[in-house]
């Protein structure tokens, strides 16, 4: 989460192409790459990465992975013996 300027719906999925900037007044060092590898890293393990606004301030960068491994057939919806 970060406490920045809003990005604005349309920007939203520009922020992971590579060297993508948004227009702000302040200056902010970097090269434009933190979020495009990112994403990159997340979508080669199967997951998703996006960036959604905060009802406070600023954004939330959100993502997911999928579980692998042995996973359980079914998850009881009680603990057992009740």
């Amino acid at each position: 989460m970060d406490h920045g300027p809003l990005i604005l719906f349309d920007e939203r999925e520009h922020v992971f192409d590579k060297f993508y900037r948004l227009h702000s007044s302040k200056h902010v060092s970097g090269t434009g790459l933190g979020l495009s590898t990112s994403k990159a890293m997340i979508g080669a393990n199967g997951g998703r990465l996006w960036v959604k606004p905060r009802p406070e301030e600023g954004n939330a960068f959100v993502f997911t992975l999928p579980i692998r491994g042995n996973q359980p057939q079914s998850v009881p919806a009680e603990p057992e013996g009740k």
